[in-house]
């Protein structure tokens, strides 16, 4: 379904909009990319960058969530052979709606309304981020810090262990998880992306019950927990499969 402007659909604002609802007909998804087919009558300035405008998503609870412009600024636009083209998605995030400003072939600066886009899973180590994300925050990642951490992951800028080790000092992670075995559970779940086995989460609940009573604090406490885990094996050799450095 598309919509321009004075169509039903058309977003409110003073110099127009146009809204096109992506489905598999008129959407190719690639690794963190959706390229949108534009209506046969849609003008555009080609010399003119589009930008991103404004990101909704639904969150795991299937609310729908307003993202400020440092949390959506990784996502890049460009108008490509009749298709709009956006980079820098977060795969699997379920977004119900991204607006791209551009400027139509009078120079006047308009709005795209895109509806409903969801990337794949994306690469493995695509896959992984994303996850991190959601263990250790709670939360979709935002595509700004999304894009920056997979860019130096895979440019080799981080190791994957100094990667993990930034991440899990978030007080999100010691907030969100309350108990030992929580704690140990989401770890096993954000480094090595599985679930723990019944003796690994009893060796780490047992040694983690140990350490806080030496450090009097959680925070310390998890950080040397999950220092010793980021240099397990499984993750050396878990690295080595997202083709990144452990």
């Amino acid at each position: 379904q598309i919509t321009g402007e004075g169509g039903s659909s058309t977003s409110g604002t003073s110099t127009g909009s146009t809204t096109i609802s992506v489905t598999d007909k008129n959407t190719t998804y690639g690794d963190g990319t959706a390229k949108v087919e534009l209506p046969s009558n849609f003008k555009y300035n080609s010399d003119k960058t589009p930008v991103s405008a404004g990101v909704k998503y639904k969150n795991k609870d299937g609310k729908v969530v307003t993202e400020n412009k440092d949390q959506f600024s990784g996502i890049t636009a460009k108008f490509e052979n009749g298709n709009i083209v956006l980079e820098g998605l977060v795969p699997g995030k379920d977004y119900t709606e991204i607006s791209i400003d551009y400027t139509d072939n009078n120079g006047r600066t308009k709005t795209l309304v895109l509806k409903n886009i969801k990337v794949g899973n994306g690469t493995e180590s695509q896959k992984y981020l994303a996850n991190v994300y959601s263990v250790v925050l709670n939360r979709e990642a935002d595509e700004t810090g999304y894009n920056f951490h997979l860019n130096n992951l895979k440019d080799k800028k981080v190791t994957l262990r100094a990667f993990l080790l930034n991440m899990l000092t978030e007080k999100e992670f010691v907030e969100n998880y309350k108990t030992p075995e929580t704690k140990i559970e989401a770890l096993y779940n954000a480094i090595v992306n599985r679930s723990s086995d019944v003796a690994g989460r009893d060796f780490w609940v047992s040694e983690y019950n140990k350490l806080l009573k030496v450090y009097g604090s959680e925070e310390a406490t998890l950080q040397a927990i999950a220092d010793r885990m980021v240099n397990e094996n499984e993750l050396k050799e878990l690295a080595g499969k997202l083709e990144v450095e452990w």
